[in-house]
């Protein structure tokens, strides 16, 4: 997406590895949560 967006516009090709970045993070912290969730029930 950030390639595309990037040969677009690119400026909002520069301003998205940041959203991207953030969104695995995010993925990531909520997955780990989830999967301890589990684990104690």
């Amino acid at each position: 997406m950030t390639r595309r967006t990037y040969r677009l516009d690119r400026a909002a090709g520069i301003a998205l590895p940041p959203y991207a970045g953030w969104t695995s993070f995010a993925t990531a912290l909520s997955t780990e949560i989830a999967r301890r969730n589990r684990a104690r029930t």
